[in-house]
């Protein structure tokens, strides 16, 4: 089993008997009734879409979590998730989404660092301290309905005091009438002079100014990097010039299989959309580069026949190679010469299979 669905399926109960599914590379249980924590991920390893929203899940996110290296889309959001944000989750270097929206985290972000995220949640929890550099380019909403958070998006961190009555030990200040000499969060801090404050503040200005500079240049390029790594990986290639569907579609989409042979699988997708493809799953072609794959591709999508059907798009990958048609309801050439021999069976007469030949 490589690809399970079963969203707003009624499911009930813990998913421990998933755990040894060791082929899985794409999981969704949205909108279930699901119970318990979340078993041991060990036998994920080949795990790139993993969707566990609004399914009552509660505990902690496991820190075997950390070993889906493939992984490229997280969604626990909607669940009672609680404990702290797993600081291993910095090794999933190819992840883009992460929404962890309203469960019940604690503790703080500041050392979550997944520079390949384009997409990510962390509101509606009880999170506190500063926001990481890494994740200030997503907006304030991201952030949203948690004890205290600060830092950008949201307000500057130098307004939060220490308050030990309270959730988390901080509250919100006001930046106007705060005194210079409150105690900054750190309970080690030492307050300061006015005069000393004023001092540090323009010999080190200069300095700050640079290192951040030459800090933001580094991350915009090493998130570039990441970037475009990322999308030269997730890209399908499509031939008419219009891109009608994202691969995490095609990989979410309800799949039957059509048949196989020696060259792959072939299987009949349909979109949440309600568009229908067939989708060739290649065989591991030995020898086959990127680039020969792709001059190939170039050769198969400009052929056009009456009795050919296009190729409308594909997709490489080292561990994964898929070809993208459009769906043809009524079978395959083989079935109409060899399939149908039943009772009642409507066989493709002589005449037919001669105006075929006589075309090709």
């Amino acid at each position: 089993v490589i690809h399970l669905v079963l969203e707003n399926a009624h499911l009930t109960g813990p998913i421990d008997s998933l755990a040894d599914l060791d082929q899985l590379r794409v999981l969704s249980l949205k909108g279930n009734s699901l119970n318990g924590t979340m078993p041991n991920l060990t036998k994920w390893r080949s795990m790139k879409l993993l969707f566990l929203s609004y399914s009552n899940f509660s505990g902690s996110l496991p820190s075997s979590i950390s070993l889906l290296d493939r992984l490229w889309r997280l969604d626990v959001s909607n669940n009672f998730f609680t404990g702290q944000i797993p600081y291993s989750l910095n090794s999933l270097s190819h992840l883009l989404t992460l929404r962890l929206e309203n469960n019940v985290f604690t503790g703080t972000i500041a050392q979550l660092n997944i520079t390949s995220l384009q997409d990510f949640n962390a509101s509606g929890n009880h999170l506190t301290g500063a926001i990481p550099g890494s994740l200030s380019k997503f907006p304030a909403s991201a952030f949203a309905s948690n004890v205290v958070l600060c830092g950008n998006p949201l307000p500057s961190c130098k307004n939060i005091i220490s308050n030990p009555t309270t959730p988390g030990g901080i509250v919100n200040s006001n930046p106007v009438t705060q005194d210079p000499s409150v105690v900054p969060s750190t309970p080690s801090s030492k307050p300061e002079s006015s005069q000393n404050t004023k001092k540090s503040s323009n010999r080190l200005s200069r300095g700050v100014v640079i290192a951040i500079v030459v800090g933001d240049f580094a991350v915009l390029l090493l998130i570039a990097c990441i970037f475009i790594c990322s999308a030269e990986r997730g890209k399908l290639v499509f031939f008419e010039g219009t891109r009608q569907f994202e691969l995490e579609d095609l990989l979410r989409a309800s799949a039957e299989m059509l048949g196989k042979n020696s060259f792959g699988t072939a299987y009949k997708a349909v979109l949440e959309d309600g568009n229908v493809v067939a989708v060739k799953r290649l065989r591991e072609v030995q020898g086959s580069g990127k680039r020969d794959f792709e001059q190939h591709m170039e050769l198969v999508g400009r052929l056009r026949h009456l009795n050919l059907v296009s190729l409308k798009a594909y997709y490489y990958a080292r561990d994964e190679k898929l070809l993208v048609y459009d769906y043809m309801a009524n079978g395959s050439l083989y079935f109409l010469l060899h399939g149908n021999r039943g009772p009642g069976r409507t066989p493709l007469d002589w005449t037919t299979r001669l105006t075929c030949w006589l075309v090709d």
